[in-house]
């Protein structure tokens, strides 16, 4: 799926990443626990200077569930807040 991914899924993949490493998604300490020993290749991955190409090679290195499963937790995370938040220009009652 990686191999074949579109410029914006890798770059979004990478922001989230980012996010990640500046503490701007609250993860649970057991989340951070399976992440740490990834903390490299996070870091390459939420690097934008490194080119497409490299931030996808080192995705697609990562075949480990503990990487994946990291990264698919804090996306849920996302995920359900975007979710509570309301819609930009949407007003209630309308």
């Amino acid at each position: 799926m990686l191999e074949h991914a579109s410029a914006d899924l890798i770059n979004a993949v990478s922001e989230m990443v980012l996010n990640l490493l500046k503490k701007r998604i609250p993860v649970e300490p057991q989340t951070l626990r399976k992440l740490q020993r990834h903390k490299n290749v996070l870091r390459e991955v939420g690097k934008r200077r490194n080119s497409l190409k490299r931030r996808r090679q080192h995705l697609l290195a990562q075949t480990r569930s503990g990487f994946w499963r990291g990264l698919n937790e804090c996306y849920e995370h996302v995920d359900s807040r975007r979710r509570r938040l309301p819609l930009a220009g949407h007003r209630r009652g309308a």
